[in-house]
């Protein structure tokens, strides 16, 4: 017989079949947890099995995606923009992006162009003439005419250029607005500081680091002297001077960010600090430097033997990569290293790995990273192709 309150809430029998319901919902519910943690887990490795098989892999041949014959100049050059490219003549600039769609162009007439970006900024400079012009991505900013010649153009990520200008034994160093007006210049003679044999700007445009070579009888006198114009004034501007490389010029110059500077002279890389005008650090080299290529937080010196060294901002070396091959340009990109030569390219991290080495059967123009890994644009001398490695 059952007893009357069996079936009552709050009764023993009552309470015991709930606790019976709550034990199978809650172990449903850990059954349920185990099964999604599971599957989320082999998800998990699974693309963790695919990003090092990509991340990994090498390609021995490619596919073209799509093709187009050249119809500009010769002497054209491609510059890598936003998944795209800067293509760059006598006659204009224009821009593609990754779809090989052009976006805009400009006509222009100039002998000699030099392109430099930073950023989004791209900057134009008719080396031995007289015209600067600056772009973004969305075509023409300004334009400058400049009373001498034009020997080097650098921009800087904020849209200013300087440029270096020669006037039989003077040189200046003008600075231009993004909008193309002139805000400074500091003039420099082969008697007194020497000749600029390189320049480089500071992200915000107003610091400079400029190689100096000076002969002074036999004597070679080489150095780097730091400008702060942020007061914009040429006879207070110089923060610092360095002097001692081990009588080798210095050949390159290059800012990163708005502090940190490196010169590289015949057998040493030296890192300067433009905040503090000091030397930082300082590595000396085998062998002669052939190449200088940076990145936003890194440099790589390649060698005319071909050994490609990586450093950080310290100077201090990241890889050392032996090469039995000197390509014809290089450039950085995304941990990447770009190297092409007249009939072959290569493609290589920067822990020496190559992604890809070829020969071609067309001349090598350039090759443009498009987005992704194993996807590029060839230019050879006759086409511009999208292509994609295999």
């Amino acid at each position: 017989m059952t007893r009357k309150n069996d079936n009552v809430i709050g009764s023993e029998s009552f309470n015991d079949e709930l606790k019976q319901m709550r034990r199978k919902k809650a172990h449903r519910a850990r059954k349920r947890n185990m099964m999604i943690a599971v599957i989320a887990a082999i998800a998990v490795a699974i693309t963790l099995i695919v990003v090092f098989i990509q991340i990994n892999r090498s390609y021995s041949s490619y596919a073209i995606v799509s093709s187009e014959s050249r119809e500009d100049e010769a002497g054209a050059k491609y510059i890598f923009y936003k998944d795209g490219y800067i293509r760059c003549s006598g006659g204009g600039v224009e821009r593609v992006n990754s779809d090989g769609e052009k976006v805009w162009n400009t006509v222009h007439t100039m002998t000699n162009p030099s392109v430099k970006t930073r950023g989004d900024i791209i900057g134009v400079g008719d080396i031995n003439g007289n015209t600067i012009e600056v772009f973004d991505e969305n075509g023409i900013v300004s334009h400058a005419d400049t009373q001498f010649s034009i020997l080097q153009i650098e921009v800087s990520a904020e849209g200013l250029v300087a440029a270096v200008l020669q006037d039989n034994e003077d040189n200046y160093i003008n600075m231009y607005d993004k909008a193309g007006e002139y805000i400074y210049s500091i003039k420099t003679s082969i008697r007194g500081e020497g000749y600029p044999v390189d320049i480089a700007v500071s992200d915000d445009g107003k610091k400079l680091a400029v190689a100096y070579v000076k002969v002074s009888g036999n004597v070679l006198d080489t150095g780097v002297i730091l400008y702060d114009m942020s007061e914009k004034d040429a006879d207070t501007a110089v923060t610092g001077r360095f002097n001692d490389f081990g009588g080798e010029p210095v050949g390159t110059v290059e800012f990163f960010g708005n502090d940190k500077v490196i010169a590289v002279a015949g057998k040493s890389v030296t890192c300067l600090s433009a905040d503090k005008s000091k030397e930082k650090n300082r590595k000396d080299l085998e062998e002669p430097v052939n190449k200088v290529i940076c990145e936003k937080d890194k440099f790589a010196l390649i060698y005319s033997s071909g050994r490609i060294q990586v450093f950080n901002l310290k100077a201090d070396v990241m890889n050392d990569i032996d090469m039995d091959t000197l390509y014809s340009d290089y450039h950085f990109y995304d941990n990447r290293i770009i190297m092409t030569t007249d009939n072959s390219f290569a493609v290589m991290d920067i822990s020496g790995k190559f992604v890809t080495k070829q020969d071609t059967e067309i001349p090598v123009v350039e090759l443009v990273p498009n987005g992704s890994k194993d996807r590029y644009f060839f230019i050879n001398e006759r086409f511009i192709q999208r292509i994609r490695l295999t």
